[in-house]
């Protein structure tokens, strides 16, 4: 793991022991900047059963402002006291450049009582949400039966999984996006005040396309819509200073995909 700590809860059962760790790590020095790997529960926004965290400053200080919250805010309403906090935490400025959400059936599959969709080839299973004490040992017994009986259902190898294609994907996604809002960001400074009142098309893309990085790049159809809808945009933006030129007003045309923030 290096200088990562992967730290997750007691009713987290590692099942797939041909996977390594290491594979799901951002690649530097490109993600130097990422902290703190985390998923999403579903219908809520962050699961603190299982993630990764650097070793570093920044870290710590995130973990401690987390532990200290509910402390210095008592007023703050938390259904799940310590992941709210941490996700409360991961969305303030300070914060949320740091982190990436990765597809949680890769290493934090979650299998509830209502819901047991197993993932084949999922490093991790995560056992949540069983209303009666005896509901969830019983399951994870049954799934620890399973890989005891059947090892081969659970320890699948990465080159009899589509998981090395979907990782390099995700990370090519990533990085598109961080370059690409670093070129609309110059684009956007370089353009005069009047120029950047004809293109709030580019501002709109881009702000949603930061948005999805940031909290939804675990959904690589919806990187790769908002990926286009700037690009698209970046496009057409350069017609501005051909058409400004010759005084002729341009407007910068709507994106394809549709609204967003």
């Amino acid at each position: 793991m290096g200088n990562r700590i992967r730290l997750f809860d007691a009713d987290v059962m590692l099942v797939n022991q041909e996977l390594q760790w290491e594979l799901f790590l951002p690649p530097e020095p490109t993600f130097s900047h990422i902290h703190f790997l985390a998923s999403h529960e579903p219908h809520q926004p962050f699961n603190i059963g299982v993630f990764f965290v650097r070793v570093s400053d920044l870290a710590v200080d995130l973990l401690m402002e987390a532990s200290a919250l509910r402390f210095h805010k008592p007023a703050q309403t938390l259904w799940a006291p310590e992941q709210d906090a941490v996700n409360l935490i991961l969305e303030t400025e300070t914060y949320k450049d740091h982190v990436i959400f990765q597809p949680r059936r890769w290493w934090n599959l979650m299998i509830a009582e209502e819901e047991d969709d197993y993932y084949p080839g999922a490093m991790a299973i995560h056992f949540r949400l069983f209303d009666l004490p005896d509901e969830k040992p019983g399951k994870m017994r049954e799934y620890l039966d399973r890989s005891i009986r059947n090892p081969d259902e659970f320890n699948i190898p990465p080159s009899n999984l589509t998981l090395l294609g979907e990782i390099d994907a995700f990370w090519a996604a990533a990085s598109n996006a961080t370059s690409l809002l670093a070129r609309a960001k110059e684009t956007l400074s370089a353009l005069t005040k009047e120029e950047q009142d004809q293109s709030p098309e580019l501002m709109r893309t881009a702000r949603r396309l930061q948005q999805t990085l940031w909290r939804h790049a675990d959904n690589l159809d919806e990187m790769r819509r908002s990926i286009a809808d700037v690009e698209e945009v970046m496009g057409a933006v350069q017609a501005i200073e051909i058409q400004s030129s010759t005084n002729e007003p341009y407007a910068i045309p709507t994106a394809r995909s549709g609204d967003g923030t």
